[in-house]
């Protein structure tokens, strides 16, 4: 669909640490979309990886703990 749900699901995660505290750094991508999706977001892993990105390229955060090491597992970030 499109990176602004990406977006809008961060924003959903701020606000519900429970649901944020069942997501790890050990977390893959596609769990995460299917977690997004079951709270009502709908968007590729070309769109999260591309929010991510964006993320990145502006030096924002991203989502603790899983953020950077689901942007490495993407290839967007060195080990």
């Amino acid at each position: 669909m499109s990176k602004t749900q990406v977006t809008k699901w961060f924003r959903y995660l701020e606000h519900n640490p429970d649901l944020a505290a069942q997501l790890s750094a050990a977390s893959e991508p596609h769990d995460l979309i299917e977690v997004a999706s079951d709270a009502g977001f709908q968007f590729s892993e070309d769109d999260f990886r591309s929010a991510l990105n964006e993320l990145i390229f502006r030096a924002e955060s991203l989502p603790r703990p899983w953020g950077w090491p689901v942007a490495r597992k993407l290839g967007l970030a060195r080990k």
